[in-house]
């Protein structure tokens, strides 16, 4: 055979080899494809099997979160908050909320449209917000008490800056304290002023203190439930501390032991008849007073 023919039979010879393997390659492509195909396809249905069944869509009016336990909670009225990462984050009520799938985290110059509770409001709020409440929601500013001079207030774009009337803090770092309230303390007030009390015991449940803050404010969320407007909250407000006030003086000029008998405790003690000793000496002790008091007065004369 001549050397051009023996070179054409293994020119032929190649060209059948490259393509038998050109086939073979696309074969264990495809089959790589398929292989894969199938691990993504198991991934994901053991990944479905791990997250139970689909959930639902949050409704748009709506704030889904879930516990530690993974139970789900709705709540009504969305929430949000800018955060300022002034707090500790172990001890930030508004971050668990946010991980917890009940707050969304505003950027600062980013408008809300719903009722933003800020200390440089003019108006407290009350149940004429009501509405506004329903449509965009509640949005408070997540900052130190301590560091109130440096929070950038302007930055925060809003329509509606509320302020909240007297309550008194219930959280670890504050309690006892009025007006020191955290974010969801916050939160839970407004919720309970315009009636949404479920909403308020929902966020408020993911706190082991959470229920002390109603427990603590019942009175002044129950009386400020009952006012319209802002207006009304404050005069309401007013009175109950000036109310609270006397109350104190009260007990710190009475004698706990001095209590009479046509009370629901007396002390039987003191209502003993007097003898006839005592009522001697009584008239020596008026007589001595008299005397003293005459001789003082001489004198001074």
């Amino acid at each position: 055979m001549s050397r051009k023919g023996q070179y054409s039979h293994k020119k032929g010879h190649g060209r059948k080899g490259a393509a038998a393997f050109s086939d073979s390659t696309r074969h264990r492509r495809r089959n790589n494809d398929d292989e894969n195909d199938l691990y993504d396809t198991f991934t994901s249905d053991f990944q479905k099997s791990l997250d139970g069944p689909d959930k639902p869509e949050n409704d748009e009016d709506e704030c889904e979160g879930s516990d530690e336990d993974g139970q789900i909670n709705k709540i009504e009225c969305r929430l949000a908050m800018w955060d300022l990462e002034q707090c500790d984050p172990k001890r930030c009520t508004g971050r668990k909320l946010e991980r917890l799938g009940f707050v969304r985290t505003l950027r600062l110059q980013q408008r809300f449209n719903g009722i933003v509770l800020s200390p440089v409001g003019k108006k407290c709020f009350s149940q004429e917000d009501r509405d506004i409440v329903k449509a965009h929601g509640i949005a408070v500013i997540d900052c130190s008490w301590a560091q109130l001079g440096s929070t950038p207030f302007n930055k925060m774009k809003c329509n509606n800056p509320r302020l909240l009337p007297y309550l008194v803090a219930a959280n670890p770092v504050n309690y006892g304290r009025p007006a020191k309230l955290s974010c969801v303390e916050a939160f839970a007030a407004c919720l309970s002023i315009v009636g949404m009390d479920q909403d308020a015991d929902v966020i408020l449940s993911k706190f082991k203190w959470g229920k002390s803050f109603t427990s603590l404010n019942e009175d002044l969320l129950s009386l400020y439930s009952k006012c319209k407007t802002g207006a009304e909250i404050i005069e309401a407000q007013n009175q109950w501390i000036a109310e609270e006030q006397q109350k104190m003086e009260s007990r710190k000029n009475s004698d706990p032991f001095d209590i009479s008998d046509d009370r629901d405790h007396y002390n039987p003690n003191r209502d003993f008849p007097p003898s006839d000793s005592s009522e001697s000496e009584d008239e020596e002790d008026e007589s001595d007073m008299k005397d003293g008091a005459c001789g003082g007065k001489q004198d001074d004369s």
